[in-house]
């Protein structure tokens, strides 16, 4: 039965009452698209509204044509038909629910919108008829009682109007779309009253908080400025601490007009001018609480004047920010430079401490020794002494270290700090006393460590000169002056000893080829050494007699006792390691001793023995003791017989893992290997027994035997076991064929993620670590690429993208040709180190790779846009212009350039075929010099960017340089990074040229040039290229600064009678520190006059004094004494009047041209004469000033003289 829908607000009559249901199953995927919900997404509620009633037109057309099939006897409708009909129309009813239920929320939303908006509004009227007829209506905004009439600032409106705001605010608070659609200006101009001198002030701080509620974009702060309320704010700026509330208030709403209404230019942009919605009688208002030491709004103020600075700050937290420092021949780096200078040693640290954060210089402990003064000869850092065997996992053999893109900019930082006078700066740090200090040897070692930078980052000229600190040799060689001498000598030596003591200081090793460090540090000498000794005690005990060998026996006092404690513990170990090496001593040992059996019998699991003891570093040697026992067993027949036939070790181990078997019964309350047990006592050492077998061909057939390896298999399986699992995985030897690497593979397919995730990483890390390409290792971690989980995945790539760094395990890689487009981006790296060999390279061309992935970099220019922002993300991460959330973000990103598809492909003569024949360089290069100059649109700019990082990589190799010589694009680069308007273009030029200069052909010609390249000791370019002419590249072109609206040239017209040219020349020389107190006794005492009361209380010289305060510097006890020196208090009519002054006053723009400036100077320390000559003061005296014409009172910044212009 059909229900009534003919009150569905979502029912089309329409629609046809019956419809074949084939109709409809024939578009049944455009259904599925019309019905999904995300459509809904970022559209205003009636087209929600529209979206929701055309899907609901389709749901009951579905619905309906459904019901007809099923209810009619259709010939053919088989079981199979009429039950997906049945189940296309029960997904039709879920819909209909569906779609009713979101109209739904969306009316029931959009009706509670209505009514907040319409009550927000109804307080803003109840605040427009508070302002207009001074009433008090009810509480309620939409309440029709009659209202009483009242003084606009009788108490009882005050609170009408502060109740009436705070109801707004919380209103604005609750519901954010709110101050959207409502208009600002409207409620600026109904709070004014609120803001009056004879309102309270805990309702002036409440109109503050409520327009302060109100803005939420630039546009309403725009709105505001409509209804400018700066003299309110000006007011409350120069309160005293009485009225921190109101004042708090008032500095919130200017923090947030700052931060809402700024108006930031684009970062690329060439003069990084920034414009603040403030005016200038806001803003000197507002440095008047900064410059005020005892305002406890002093910091507040201090943090926003340097935000309002900095408000484009995206342009100094750039490469290019530098060259912003670098302007007025680097005046701003010298400033910071010379307060090295300075006698302070706060200011001193900080420089310091600064200097050796933007230069990257780690500090390690040992750098504290050289501060304090201490000789570094004799400090030695706490060494842990190598695997005697060399073979530290660690030392491996590795390509010299590569370009990182941070050494560029230090590079660029050292030339411009030394040309900036650092070292100069430093060497007069030291010669303010001939003993040092520990600040001085901080400086001392900042140079020394300079100096090191020079050499590694900076070219041979260039690092050459600053190597001379001629200012240090100087003082040396001063034999006139002895302090001068011991302070230049001392610098000297410290530096000497510094450099000499480096590289021993810095545990360092130097790896050769064939995977062996070289004996040249005094650790080599110690392994060496003990590698002596070793094979000498294993000679001896060779060599060893019958009785010194019984002897040694009973001096273990193993076969005396069984507690372990009272063992011989070193002649235990000696005679393993030597005599029971011997096959026929261990046979001897065997048969006719019970130290074998007895010394087994203690590590056997259950005689709670080696298995309870505690497991704490002492007894770690117990760990060793057992697996060097178990080696020595292995090494001879007889022992191998005694493992296998005569002790039940191994068999104990078996039972030991099959008490956590579940498929053996009910498991045991406290099992040998239980969680608590492995971790607190040596029962771990078991897996590292078994790990020491395992690498033995003798030891695998024995734990075969007893079916070890079938427990790890049902161990693999167990969940909450994840501890032993991992412990089996990492202890295990895999070099041997077999049953291991069959438990390894077993956990890299195990049915836990976080055991797979595990056995990668350890995989991963025998691969890196591990001197030779073992393809087994290789197919297994390539089967983790098709892992279900995406984070196996990945992992897997990580280790094959770092192990991919040897050209041997990369072309057993590529020969493999494993599968990687499942991967998307994740295995985007890798493929592109595939790309670098021509093996691979062929085989990612035939599959298709290389075509569809270059449309990709070409065409859609998504690679490319992706490449360069996630490279500048990590540089200003690096750098620290941007905030790090996770450190790890830092490490995974080690500074070396990230492959580009583009520099890959050139670095086979496949591919360079393949580009050439493309054609896409020519095109790179029309684009760079079609848009080189670029410096608005900022897609062209990123897009020009992307395209030199493009260009860049390819002229990195060899095989790709011809590119850009073939098209002479070196040049064009070049002036672009240094006439380019836009910093990050130049930095990224800058970056270019480098990896330009990274073939020897590369730095050639950009030395003809200009910029010079830095080589290796054994002259192979490093990747960085620093200009010869700095001055060149870090110049930057002047621009005109942008004018505040309503800047300081607006002039008034003079004051026309006597008394007003006095009083205004007092205020003006309120301003002037030196004569302050004598003008403010002239105030008062004008003020006490009753021909003055008028002068006092007259809104236009008011308007006079607060332009005064508006354009000149005034303190904040100045600018209080001003306010309080008329008889005005600012209000609504105030303000009016104030309007109107301000333009009777203002001097004609033609009038103002005319005026030619006078050249005499008059002095304001006096006032002009008055008519008053009887009624003298000595104070009040002054000599007259001539009159030449009609004198112009100008009130710039600046200006000190009344009366006449000054230009």
């Amino acid at each position: 039965m059909t229900a009534d829908r003919s009150h569905d607000p979502f029912y089309d009559a329409g629609q046809p009452a019956h419809a074949t249901f084939s109709s409809t199953n024939s578009t049944l995927n455009e259904v599925e698209s019309v019905f999904d919900f995300s459509q809904l997404e970022g559209r205003d509620v009636v087209q929600r509204l529209a979206i929701l009633d055309h899907m609901m037109g389709k749901a009951v057309y579905i619905k309906e044509g459904a019901e007809a099939v099923l209810q009619s006897n259709t010939p053919g409708l088989t079981d199979a038909l009429r039950q997906q009909v049945q189940s296309e129309l029960n997904t039709a009813e879920g819909r209909i629910e569906a779609i009713y239920e979101q109209h739904r929320k969306l009316v029931d939303d959009r009706d509670d919108f209505r009514s907040i908006l319409q009550q927000a509004r109804g307080y803003i009227r109840t605040l427009a008829s508070l302002s207009r007829s001074g009433t008090s209506p009810s509480a309620s905004p939409s309440s029709s009682t009659t209202p009483q009439t009242a003084s606009l600032h009788e108490p009882e409106t005050i609170r009408a109007r502060v109740d009436a705001m705070n109801k707004l605010i919380a209103v604005l608070q609750k519901n954010l779309r709110v101050p959207y659609e409502l208009d600002v200006a409207q409620v600026a101009l109904a709070v004014v009253p609120a803001l009056s001198q004879r309102s309270t002030q805990y309702s002036r701080a409440t109109a503050y908080r409520l327009i302060r509620n109100m803005l939420v974009d630039a546009k309403s702060v725009k709105r505001l400025h409509e209804h400018p309320l700066d003299w309110f704010i000006v007011r409350s700026l120069s309160l005293d601490n009485k009225h921190t509330v109101e004042k708090e208030q008032a500095i919130k709403l200017i923090r947030t007009i700052v931060a809402v209404g700024s108006q930031r230019k684009d970062s690329n942009h060439a003069s990084c001018i920034g414009t603040v919605p403030l005016s200038e009688r806001v803003m000197r208002a507002f440095i008047a609480v900064a410059e005020q030491p005892d305002d406890p709004f002093n910091s507040v103020a201090i943090q926003t004047l340097t935000e309002i600075l900095l408000i484009d700050i995206e342009c100094v937290a750039k490469a290019g920010g530098l060259m912003y420092f670098c302007m007025d021949d680097m005046r701003a780096i010298r400033a910071l430079i010379d307060t090295l200078r300075i006698p302070s040693l706060e200011s001193r640290e900080i420089i310091l401490d600064m200097f050796f954060e933007l230069l990257n210089i780690k500090t390690p402990a040992w750098y504290n020794a050289f501060i304090s003064g201490r000789r570094l000869t004799v400090y030695r850092k706490s060494r842990q002494v190598p695997d005697p065997s060399g073979s530290d996992p660690e030392v491996q053999q590795r390509p010299p270290e590569p370009l990182r893109l941070t050494d560029q900019y230090i590079a660029l930082l050292v030339l411009v700090f030394t040309k900036a006078g650092l070292l100069e700066a430093l060497t007069s740090m030291f010669q303010e006393t001939t003993t040092g200090s520990n600040l001085s040897r901080k400086g001392t070692l900042l140079m020394a460590e300079v100096l090191q930078l020079a050499n590694k980052v900076l070219p041979l000229s260039l690092a050459a000169k600053i190597q001379l600190v001629p200012d240090v040799f100087q003082l040396a060689s001063d034999y006139e002056h002895g302090e001068h001498r011991i302070i230049g000598t001392s610098a000297l030596s410290s530096i000497d000893s510094f450099n000499r003591n480096r590289a021993r200081l810095q545990q360092t090793t130097v790896v050769v080829a064939g995977n062996r460090p070289r004996a040249n540090s005094v650790e080599d000498a110690i392994r060496r050494g003990q590698r002596q000794v070793e094979q000498v005690k294993i000679k001896m005990g060779l060599q060893m007699d019958d009785r010194t060998f019984q002897a040694a026996l009973v001096e273990t006092q193993v076969i005396s006792t069984k507690e372990h404690t009272k063992w011989n513990f070193e002649t235990l170990q000696d005679l393993i390691e030597g005599p029971l090496l011997n096959p026929k001593r261990m046979e001897e040992a065997i048969k006719l001793s019970r130290l074998p059996r007895r010394l087994m019998s203690f590590f056997h699991p259950f005689s709670h023995r080696f298995s309870d003891i505690e497991r704490t570093k002492a007894n770690m040697r117990w760990v060793k003791l057992g697996c060097t026992w178990l080696t020595t067993l292995l090494s001879s027949t007889e022992g191998q017989r005694f493992l296998a036939n005569e002790d039940d070790l191994l068999k104990q181990l078996t039972r030991s893992f099959a008490q956590l078997d579940p498929f053996n019964g009910a498991p045991e309350s406290d099992p040998i290997f239980s969680k608590k047990r492995v971790s607190e006592t040596l029962t771990y050492g078991y897996l590292e027994m078994l790990g020491t077998l395992s690498k033995h061909k003798e030891g695998i057939e024995l734990m075969e035997k007893v079916k070890l390896f079938t427990a790890f298999y049902h161990l693999s399986e167990l969940r909450s076991r994840e501890d032993l699992i991992k412990g089996i995985i990492e202890n295990i030897d895999y070099s041997i064929d077999g049953h291991p690497r069959i438990v390894l593979s077993k956990a890299l397919t195990s049915s836990y993620k976080h055991i797979r995730l595990y056995a990668t990483k350890h995989l991963g890390e025998m691969i890196l670590h591990s001197p030779t390409a073992n393809t087994w290792t290789l197919r297994l971690l390539l089967t983790q690429l098709y892992d279900p989980a995406m984070e196996v995945c990945q992992l897997a790539t990580q280790f094959l993208e770092e192990a991919c760094e040897s050209m041997d395990i990369l072309q057993l890689v590529v020969a493999m040709q494993p599968t990687l487009d499942h991967l998307g981006d994740v295995g985007h790296g890798l493929l592109l180190k595939f790309m670098s060999t021509p093996i691979g390279f062929r085989y990612l061309y035939d599959s298709g790779y290389i075509d569809r992935e270059m449309d990709i970099w070409f065409h859609a220019s998504e690679r490319n846009i992706h490449y360069v922002v996630e490279l500048e993300v990590w540089l200003a991460k690096t750098m620290e212009f941007i905030p790090i959330d996770d450190e790890t973000e830092i490490q995974s990103f080690d500074g070396i350039v990230p492959p580009h598809f583009y520099g890959e492909i050139a670095k086979t003569d496949f591919g360079c075929q393949i580009l050439h024949e493309k054609g896409h360089f020519p095109e790179f290069a029309h684009f760079i010099r079609q848009h080189k100059q670029e410096k608005e649109d900022p897609e062209l700019i990123l897009k020009l960017k992307s395209i030199l990082w493009t260009v860049g990589n390819i002229g990195s190799s060899t095989r790709g340089l011809p590119f850009l010589e073939e098209e002479d694009i070196i040049p064009v680069i070049l002036e672009t990074a240094e006439e380019s308007l836009v910093m990050s273009v130049r930095g990224t030029c800058f970056f270019v040229l480098g990896l330009i200069s990274s073939t020897p052909q590369g730095a050639e010609i950009l030395s003809d040039y200009g910029w010079e390249a830095t080589v290796s000791p054994r002259g192979f370019p490093t990747g960085l290229c620093i200009p010869l002419d700095l001055e060149k590249f870090i110049s930057i072109p002047p621009w005109e600064p942008a004018r505040p609206a309503g800047g300081s040239d607006l002039r008034l017209i003079p004051p026309q009678t006597q008394p007003e040219i006095e009083v205004a020349t007092a205020i003006s020389n309120l301003s002037n520190t030196v004569i302050a107190t004598t003008a403010s006794r002239s105030l008062a005492k004008l003020k006490s006059r009753p021909e003055y009361q008028s002068v006092f209380s007259s809104v236009p010289m008011f308007y006079r004094a607060l332009h005064m305060v508006s354009t000149s510097r005034y303190r904040q006890p100045v600018r209080r004494y001003i306010f309080d020196l008329f008889d005005i208090d600012i209000d609504e009519d105030v303000l009016r009047q104030l309007g109107d002054a301000a333009k009777t006053l203002a001097l004609a723009p033609s009038r103002a041209a005319a005026t030619a400036p006078n050249g005499r100077v008059v002095s304001v320390l006096f006032a002009a004469p008055r008519a008053h000559a009887s009624e003298s003061d000595e104070e009040d005296e002054a000599p007259p000033v001539p009159q030449h014409g009609a004198p112009i009172m100008s009130l710039r910044p600046r200006s000190t003289i009344i009366g006449f212009r000054d230009d």
